[in-house]
This record gives structure tokens, C-alpha cells and sequence, in this order.
């Protein structure tokens, strides 16, 4: 009886012990699945303040006959398209908007590439992009257009072209250098596929009136002559929005006409061009609208272009180089070769410069007449409408890819003399900084190794951080998140390293953002010595502004984890002449162990979200398109905040030992 006894006793804690096991495990599936849904519309995202502001775009429906385009209008904020949805989710050039709300929610995703300061290209997987979305953040991820430029040209995807009108706070844009800024002799040419005529000729008959193009007075601008056409003799002028090169490598210019006309169609206006190298005649055609994906390319035999019908509307300008005053006979000095090529606003051949000033919108051609003083040239100066002068220009090498220079407050329209480059008309408080935009741009490593992090001086509870890319020196991270809530992101920069140097103890650091093609400088600081973990920091414009102080107006950042194995990058050597200050900077050793950030020991601990199978391959393929992780986001599905994420954890810490105690009661 007494053995019978305690073995229905041991039955009934094994009992008791599998209810409590039972009880663990359902509670931890619901603390799960609560943690998963608490998260789940707890995401953020915010968009660059370079991306913010109005724009019209040609609308998807009402587009009417002949050329009759109607614009919709579209707000970007901080964190919505309001008529596409809430930023949901940013990864790379990706973004997941979110419409509707948490019981029926609406997914859509958009690549986004800001290819010039105006104008916006969005990219879709959906051509009905507005009346389908999909109710899971997880299938959405699937749809998202490739970052792969070479794939994202052969899907079937629709492209919008979004036309800047106003910034982030309302002003309204700045114009851009157009590409063209000689003067030419021009063909016009509409085809509609019945006829063969060409409407405007370009004659090079002396007594016959032609069409012109130039620059003039403005270098934003493009002012067209039309005269002896088949048409009325008149103007149009149109104001350059930005150009760039396509992922079809081909050249694009967003114009706008200030007043749309039937011969040269709707306001807004896309184009391709191509320079012929023998003749340096310049082909441009035209988008049948407002977007740049309705464009038939142009051919290497004009002719061909020109005569071929097509069922097609074309519309196609090709500008001849008109002969320009010859430079006086001297003996022309040359420029160093390490100068040589294209620069942000400058192109250097061997015999002249070309310097597109974007303040005045002038362009200048600058042949070299003396050598005085090393680094500043003699020069006779033309701008695109004609006028000449000699200056000096001061030019010095930062780096491979960086240089700096300053145009001499002196000028004199008679003649030159070396007094024109005495220090006196230079100041050393105005560079212009300028970086390598061709090819041969080299790999530079960032200064700062490891991760940084600080609180913003001007922004109430905002914090940054700054991080490098453990496996490629030459890129680092930048965000912007609130102090409390960190893993709440209202910023994040893409930066590649291009040059630094050092002036009164002041390190000046150029860099690319990856990320929307922009360039900026930092001016940074340390105290304690070389291996001191405090920097201070201050973002110092686009021309490293001299009289930015990172002690006084910058951020303190600390350091809280560092690299190991950092790879070493080829730095190329340099002409004796080269200031050894300008050279990689002792701001952070370059030779330090390890491939991986280092996190202090408080922020070894890190939870992750469990998904499928399917779903994890989903998002690994999405990521694997992504740039590496900072630290701080070791993982890209802990969408929810720290403080959100914690109360859930302490939660369902709090039911599991109250079960534990059950059981062993």
C-alpha cells in the first residue's frame, strides 16, 4: 500500500511537472507571438532631408491627346509620400510604404535615386502600382525592384520621374548647369512616322538665317533661337533641372519650359544626349512626355535617325559647334598631369580648364599663360557669353581624389602680371573644395575605425552615431536616432571616404554620400593623444568651411566598439611637393586587428526575431542587396524600439518564473 501510495504521488508531480513544462512552453509561444505582433507596426523610417520637398509628375491617367500632359502634385515629408503611404521600412535605395492601418494594412515598395538635386526617379515592380498592394510586410520584400542596376533594367518594372518644385522648407529650387555651354548652330526635327520633313536646317550658308542655341547669360539656361523654320520664328527657353548618367549608361537632362509650346511640347521634358567625338556634334532626343522612359535612343547615323518612319511621335534637336575666337598667339603653359580629368566643377585638360561656376552660373575656359608662383597659374580667362579677363587661380592637392582652389580677388581685362597671384588676393578661409568624379577615383579609408556615438548639440534628444565598414575602410555609416529610443531611426548617410588632410590641428575629411551622390566635409578633432576614444565632430559643408570649429560648434563622440583586421588600402604616393599634412590622417590608427565590431560587454546580448524558413530566405535575399549592418542594427528584422522590445521581454521573463515557481510548488 505504502509503495502504491508514492507511486501515485510521483505520477502526480510527473503530472503536475508536464502541466507546468506545458504551461512554460504556451506561455512562451504567447509571449512570442505578442513580442511579433508589438513589433510588427511598431516600424519607422524617415527620408533624407535631400529628398523632401513638392514635385509634379506626369499623371498615370490623364495624359491626353497631343502632347496635352496634366501633373499631379506630390508632397515627400520626413517620413511619407501621403498619397503612396508611411515609410515603413528602408533598406538601401528600397522603401516599404505602408497605407491603410494595423487591422488592414497596405504594402507597397519603391526604389527611390535622387539623380540630381531635381529630380527623383521611382521605380516599381507593379505597373498598377497605385490600386495593388499586398497585406504582409514579409511577401512585399519579393516585389521590391533590384538594386542590381543591369536587373532592374531587363524586369518589367514602371519607372516615375518626379520633377522637384520646392525644398523641405518650401523654397523654391535651385537651377543646375546645364550640360551644353558653347555656342551651336541647330537642326530641329519632329517625326510622326508620315513625313520626311525636316522642320528647322541647319544651312551653312552665310546669307540664309539659322537657328542658334547658347547659354547666355545664365549657364542654367537654354536659350533657343528658331528662325527660317517651317514654323513662326521664335524663343523658347528652358531652365536645366539636372542631368546624369542612366543604368543604361546613357547621358540624361531634365529641362523645364517656363512656357510649353505645340513645337516643343509639355513643360516638363526628358531627353538623352550623345557628342559625336569627330565632329562634336551633340544629339539630343526627346521623350514623347514628361517621363524618361519614352525615349526612341539616339543612333551613330544621323541620317538614319532622321529618315527612318516610325508610328511615333520623335522629336530630336542635334547642335553644331559654331567657330569661336581663336586665343591669341603665345606660348601657352600646361597643367600638371595629377590635375588632369573630371573633377565636381571643374574639367582639366593639359592646355585649359573648364570651371562651370555654380554660384554665378557661368562657365569659364581657362588657359594657362604663366606658372609664378608653385600652385598658382596665369591665366586668360573666357566665359560662355564671350568676355574675357586674366586671373590666378590657386590649385592644391588634398589627396588623390581631392583638390582645392581659389579663383584671385584681382583681375585685369589688358593684360597680366605676376602681382595678379600675390597672396594678397587669396584668402585661406575660402576654398572650393572638388572631387574626382571619373574613373580613376582610388580607394581612400576613413579615418575613424570602429563606432562613435554622441548626443547632437542642437538637437533636443537626438543622438548619432558614426561607424566604419570593418571589411571596406574606405565606407562609413552615419545616423540619427533619439537618445531613448535608439533603434528608432530618423537618418541614416552612406558615406564613401575620398581624401583628408590636416590645417591648425583640424582634420578635414571629404567625402561621397553613397546614397544620393551628394559630397560633404567633416571637421573633425581629438584630445588625448592618438589613441584617445573621444572625437568631436561637425559637419563643415560642401567646400570644408574654414571657420567651422568641431571644438566649439561640433558633437563629443565616444567610442564604444572598434574593428579588428581593418584591410589595408594601397594609398598612392604622392609628389614631393605634396604638403605631408595632406596626407591619411593619425586621427585613428589604420592597422588595427580584426574584421568585426568589438561591442562592450553590456551590448553583447541581442534578441532576434524567429521567422520561417521561406520568410528568412525571403528577407536574406532581399538584404544580401543591402549595405553591411552597423552595430547597432546587427540585425535588419529587430524592427521595434528598444524600450518596446524590453517591456515585452521583462514581461514574459516575469510569467515564466512565476510558472517555474508553480512548479516546483
Amino acid at each position: 500500500m505504502q509503495r502504491q501510495h508514492q507511486s501515485q504521488k510521483q505520477q502526480k508531480l510527473r503530472q503536475r511537472q508536464g502541466g507546468a513544462e506545458t504551461a512554460i512552453r504556451y506561455a512562451i509561444y504567447v509571449m512570442l507571438f505578442v513580442l511579433l505582433n508589438g513589433i510588427q507596426y511598431t516600424h519607422a523610417c524617415y527620408f533624407p532631408i535631400e529628398i523632401q520637398g513638392e514635385y509634379v509628375t506626369q499623371s498615370t491617367y490623364l495624359a491626353t491627346a497631343n502632347n496635352d500632359i496634366k501633373y499631379s502634385h506630390i508632397n515627400i515629408t520626413d517620413d511619407a509620400v501621403p498619397i503612396w503611404g508611411h515609410c515603413y521600412r528602408r533598406v538601401g535605395n528600397n522603401v516599404i510604404l505602408m497605407s491603410g492601418d494595423e487591422e488592414n494594412p497596405c504594402f507597397r515598395c519603391f526604389n527611390l535615386r535622387l539623380v540630381t538635386r531635381n529630380v527623383l526617379q521611382v521605380i516599381t515592380a507593379d505597373e498598377d502600382y497605385l490600386s495593388k498592394c499586398y497585406t504582409n510586410d514579409i511577401k512585399v520584400l519579393s516585389s521590391c525592384p533590384s538594386e542590381d542596376s543591369a536587373l532592374q533594367s531587363i524586369r518589367p518594372h514602371t519607372e516615375i520621374t518626379l520633377y522637384k518644385t520646392h525644398n523641405y522648407i518650401g523654397d523654391p529650387i535651385i537651377k543646375e548647369h546645364c550640360p551644353f555651354s558653347d555656342r551651336y548652330r541647330l537642326t530641329y526635327n519632329t517625326d510622326d512616322g508620315f513625313e520626311d520633313k525636316i522642320e528647322c536646317s541647319s544651312s551653312d550658308d552665310s546669307n540664309s538665317e539659322v537657328s542658334e542655341l547658347d547659354s547666355c547669360p545664365s549657364g542654367s539656361q537654354m536659350n533657343l533661337r528658331f528662325k527660317g523654320c517651317s514654323f513662326e520664328d521664335h524663343d523658347i527657353k528652358f531652365d536645366c533641372l539636372g542631368h546624369w548618367i542612366g543604368n543604361d549608361n546613357q547621358k540624361y537632362v531634365a529641362l523645364m519650359n517656363a512656357k510649353s509650346t505645340d513645337t516643343l511640347g509639355p513643360q516638363y521634358r526628358c531627353a538623352i544626349y550623345e557628342t559625336n567625338l569627330a565632329t562634336g556634334d551633340i544629339t539630343l532626343k526627346f521623350s514623347n512626355d514628361s517621363t524618361c522612359s519614352n525615349i526612341n535612343r539616339p543612333t551613330g547615323d544621323r541620317r538614319r535617325v532622321i529618315q527612318k518612319k516610325e508610328a511615333t511621335r520623335r522629336e530630336m534637336l542635334i547642335l553644331h559647334p559654331m567657330d569661336v575666337r581663336s586665343w591669341p598667339d603665345v606660348n601657352f603653359c600646361r597643367y600638371p598631369s595629377w590635375m588632369h580629368g573630371e573633377w565636381q566643377h571643374l574639367t582639366i585638360h593639359p592646355d585649359k580648364i573648364v570651371y562651370k561656376d555654380h554660384t554665378s552660373f557661368k562657365t569659364y575656359t581657362m588657359k594657362c599663360m604663366k606658372n609664378p608662383i608653385p600652385d598658382r597659374y596665369l591665366v586668360l580667362s573666357r566665359s560662355q557669353c564671350g568676355e574675357e579677363t586674366y586671373q590666378c587661380i590657386w590649385i592644391t592637392r588634398r589627396s588623390h581624389n581631392v583638390l582645392e582652389f581659389q579663383m584671385g580677388l584681382a583681375s585685369n581685362k589688358q593684360s597680366f602680371s605676376d602681382d595678379l597671384c600675390s597672396k594678397t588676393h587669396f584668402s585661406e578661409e575660402r576654398w572650393i573644395t572638388e572631387a574626382r568624379i571619373d574613373s580613376s577615383v582610388l580607394p581612400f579609408p576613413c579615418p575613424t575605425t570602429g563606432e562613435y556615438s554622441g548626443v547632437i548639440p542642437d538637437a533636443l534628444g537626438l543622438c548619432s552615431r558614426l561607424a566604419s565598414d570593418c571589411k571596406s575602410s574606405e565606407t562609413m555609416y552615419y545616423d540619427v536616432s533619439a537618445c531613448e529610443e535608439s533603434e528608432d531611426i530618423y537618418e541614416e548617410r552612406i558615406y564613401q571616404c575620398l581624401g583628408e588632410w590636416v590645417e591648425n590641428d583640424f582634420h578635414y575629411i571629404y567625402t561621397k554620400r553613397k546614397d544620393i551622390g551628394s559630397f560633404e566635409c567633416f571637421v573633425g578633432a581629438k584630445i588625448g593623444g592618438e589613441h584617445s576614444e573621444k572625437i568631436f565632430l561637425k559637419e563643415g559643408g560642401e567646400n570644408c568651411d574654414r571657420l567651422v570649429n568641431p571644438f566649439k560648434y561640433g558633437m563629443e563622440m565616444n567610442k564604444i566598439s572598434h574593428c579588428n583586421t581593418l584591410p589595408k588600402l594601397e594609398i598612392p604616393s604622392f609628389p614631393t611637393n605634396l604638403n605631408p599634412k595632406h596626407g591619411p590622417s593619425i586621427m585613428e590608427p589604420q592597422d588595427i586587428p580584426s574584421a568585426q565590431f568589438i561591442p562592450d560587454e553590456a551590448e553583447t546580448s541581442r534578441h532576434k526575431i524567429h521567422y520561417s524558413e521561406e520568410e528568412e530566405n525571403v528577407i536574406d535575399n532581399f538584404l544580401s542587396k543591402s549595405r553591411p549592418s552597423m552595430k547597432v542594427k546587427e540585425t535588419e528584422r529587430s524592427h521595434s524600439s528598444a524600450a518596446h522590445l524590453k517591456a515585452n521581454l521583462l514581461l514574459m521573463i516575469g510569467v515564466l518564473l512565476i510558472l517555474t515557481l508553480v512548479r516546483h510548488n
